[in-house]
């Protein structure tokens, strides 16, 4: 769109990069489509002078082909949220701590170095740019910027409520980076150098990306050597039942019985399902990092009560949801499945109601 304003929009690639976005990760779509698309269609509208119509047309068929192609992602969850409350992801209680640093593994320090290096290339250098370029490059800054911790998150989260779902600052900064390489390169490009110049750049380049190599492979070694430990526990994301078994988790991944990993590991941020009251109350943004953590392990705690229960066995047959149990006195059970309006249950045979 930005850069080629006699042919803005190819619907065929659009609707191609959208659809997989949009199928692959819901919020990631959200962000990409409705602040970034957004701003480079108005972008280019406004500059376009002969296409507008064409930009306009093609973007509405590439828009509608993609909403047919994605009815499987929004159909449900319009249908399950306004029958439904649904949680949604975990507002975390600190974003200010979930933006780019300059250590961890959030980012590769030597990475962030080489886009760094594009953005002073970028603004140092002028007179050489396009106006599209010069759009696209400091779009980048601006979302490095937002994606740092020089933005006061924590400020800006406290006073609009609804940022919380977008957790992650940090999350704005693959765009921020492909925008950066590509205005960096476009600006070394149509850089006139000497000999000498071109050859130090270069081997710069070729130094920052070895280092690159070798940083990958350094954060890998330490995540591989986190993974061989005998005995893995809360990982993030993941709570294991069977924490204290030596690498039983790690020989479940290697089963032919894909259902094996599930079996001992669960979720403890329960995006999408229905909410009890209880869980309503820990989804809350927290008032200290101590008090979030603590939220989180209560609705790990919660979940694997119910989910890595293994008095069950979980099947799906002709698309139902099969669990089965055996059970020698009446009571009271709660079975590991998430009760949507609109869900069917029969129990041996007999459609059960709900009171």
């Amino acid at each position: 769109m930005a850069t080629q304003p006699k042919q803005p929009v190819k619907i065929s690639e659009m609707i191609i990069a959208v659809t997989i976005l949009i199928q692959v990760h819901v919020l990631s779509s959200v962000l990409s489509i409705v602040v970034f698309l957004m701003i480079t269609f108005s972008y280019s509208l406004f500059q376009s002078t002969t296409n507008k119509k064409q930009l306009i047309t093609k973007t509405g068929i590439a828009a509608g082909i993609t909403i047919i192609l994605t009815i499987n992602i929004w159909l449900p969850y319009i249908v399950l949220s306004t029958q439904n409350k649904l949680l949604n992801p975990f507002p975390y209680a600190d974003p200010q701590m979930h933006t780019l640093n300059w250590s961890g593994a959030t980012v590769l320090l030597v990475s962030l170095i080489c886009i760094l290096s594009c953005a002073v290339l970028f603004v140092s250098v002028k007179n050489v740019n396009t106006k599209a370029i010069k759009f696209l490059g400091w779009l980048g800054i601006v979302t490095l910027v937002l994606a740092s911790g020089i933005f006061p998150w924590n400020l800006l989260f406290k006073t609009f409520k609804f940022l919380y779902i977008l957790q992650f600052p940090f999350r704005l900064a693959p765009i921020a980076f492909l925008l950066l390489i590509y205005a960096g390169f476009m600006t070394l490009q149509e850089i006139n150098l000497n000999e000498m110049g071109r050859k130090f750049i270069m081997l710069a380049l070729r130094i920052l990306i070895c280092l690159t190599i070798l940083q990958g492979i350094s954060v890998f070694t330490t995540m591989l050597a986190k993974w061989n430990n005998a005995s893995i526990g809360y990982q993030g994301l993941m709570v294991n039942k069977d924490r204290n078994v030596p690498f039983k988790l790690q020989k479940s991944f290697a089963s032919k019985d894909l259902s094996k990993p599930w079996q001992q590991i669960a979720k403890p941020v329960t995006d999408y399902l229905p909410a009890t009251k209880q869980m309503i109350a820990l989804a809350n943004p927290a008032a200290t990092t101590d008090t979030k953590l603590n939220n989180v392990r209560k609705l790990a705690k919660l979940y694997t009560k119910v989910y890595l229960n293994n008095k069950f066995t979980k099947q799906v047959k002709h698309g139902h949801i099969v669990i089965t149990w055996h059970q020698n006195q009446a009571e009271p059970i709660t079975l590991p499945i998430a009760h949507y309006k609109g869900t069917r249950f029969i129990l041996n045979g007999h459609k059960l109601v709900a009171k």
